[in-house]
């Protein structure tokens, strides 16, 4: 973090700037600041509407003319956008309600509401909403007669589209992949209301928010696709809530079996950000050995340009990208680790064996012959990646040290 640039970047980040913070980012634009650089990193981590918000509120005349211009429109159109998307979210939850079927919203318009308090300072690009499994058939049939289409069907997830390609639509019957063994869920008795343009939605409380917040980090981490406003939503949630009840989520962690997550963001908060935290979480944090290593990661690439997957990643791709040793790491359970490498090793074996049809559309076999298809098929995958496995078995599989 030698950059003034970045030291800059994590000063404007919240939403709250005291005298000690004003002052650093006073000093900060002293430097020889590149400005270019900075709104690059900025608009890359999400944080452009925090920058503008803080720079506007401490030091206006410090920044060049042409770059507050684009800094004031950007902070514009993000309040234009975000209000759109939210009219569209109330709408969808008034269409699930109307059939008799509850749908949580969170991230995007539930963040910037509860937990930056301001709808603009909160920048998001798509709709998430959590349904209950046995509803998500019915959830996929309303969002179809409200013209949107399905673009992805991961299981665990769905992504839809409208017709005009402007709003995403993230239909979550689960948090995460199943492969992670992770059960967050969420009592219907403890949602809370939240009023976001006057309307009254059910989310979750913020316990639980905190740790889904830290599990969506620990998920990206994974792909190092990890940005700044992951952290400044976990920052700004524990700003906002000083009265967090600090033993239901250590207790709510332990039961899911995320509580090497939850440290590892609050870890990564407490570091950039200063954020306070109780003497008994810093505690907790310091006693688990695997969390200086896991953070030395996420600092070590948290400004690097992210590694890009092809527009339409195949398996294989998307299992190279993976850090799998930084999942391993991640868990603190063996079983939640066996079952995800009992996950990619059926998933990988039946990729590996089984023709597609790629296969098919290159070799045609008679069906006297087709049983050929299997040999060559491994053969041509073989060919395309087999190079990628010695460097996968040092850099992924291969622990760097034993974690307890």
């Amino acid at each position: 973090m030698s950059r003034p640039e970045i030291e800059l970047l994590l000063n404007c980040a919240r939403t709250t700037i005291d005298a000690g913070t004003e002052e650093r980012i006073r000093r900060s634009i002293r430097e020889n600041i590149d400005w270019i650089y900075l709104l690059q990193t900025a608009a890359r981590h999400g944080i452009l509407p925090l920058l503008s918000h803080s720079l506007q509120a401490t030091c206006p005349e410090s920044v060049p003319e042409p770059l507050r211009i684009q800094l004031s429109d950007h902070f514009q159109n993000t309040v234009a956008r975000n209000s759109f998307l939210t009219k569209e979210l109330l709408k969808i939850l008034k269409l699930f309600e109307s059939h008799g079927m509850l749908a949580i919203p969170f991230k995007g318009p539930v963040l910037a509401t509860s937990v930056y308090g301001n709808l603009a300072l909160r920048q998001f690009g798509d709709l998430d909403l959590l349904v209950n499994p046995r509803d998500i058939l019915t959830a996929k049939k309303l969002l179809l007669s409200r013209g949107y289409h399905q673009q992805q069907d991961i299981g665990w997830e769905c992504h839809f589209v409208d017709r005009e390609g402007r709003i995403n639509v993230d239909l979550h019957r689960a948090i995460v992949p199943d492969h992670f063994n992770l059960r967050l869920e969420f009592d219907r008795s403890r949602l809370v209301p939240l009023f976001i343009e006057d309307a009254r939605v059910w989310t979750i409380p913020p316990e639980e928010l905190l740790l889904l917040l830290a599990v969506q980090l620990g998920k990206d981490c994974c792909h190092w696709k990890v940005r700044l406003i992951q952290l400044c939503d976990s920052a700004e949630l524990i700003r906002a809530y000083p009265k967090l009840d600090w033993a239901r989520v250590r207790d709510r962690a332990i039961e899911s079996g995320c509580e090497r997550m939850l440290s590892l963001n609050l870890s990564l908060i407490h570091q950039l950000f200063g954020t306070s935290l109780p003497e008994t979480v810093l505690e907790t944090i310091k006693a688990d050995p695997a969390i200086e290593s896991l953070a030395h990661h996420i600092h070590s690439r948290l400004w690097q340009e992210p590694d890009e997957l092809p527009d339409e990643p195949s398996l294989w791709s998307f299992f190279w990208s993976y850090n799998h040793r930084f999942y391993w790491q991640m868990r603190e359970r063996p079983r939640d680790r066996w079952i995800y490498c009992l996950h990619w090793l059926k998933v990988c074996t039946r990729a590996a064996f089984l023709p597609n049809e790629v296969d098919d559309r290159r070799f045609r076999f008679p069906k006297t012959l087709s049983f050929l298809s299997y040999p060559l098929h491994l053969a041509r995958l073989l060919l395309k990646h087999g190079r990628r496995i010695p460097r996968a078995l040092l850099t992924n599989l291969l622990p760097e040290k034993p974690v307890k």
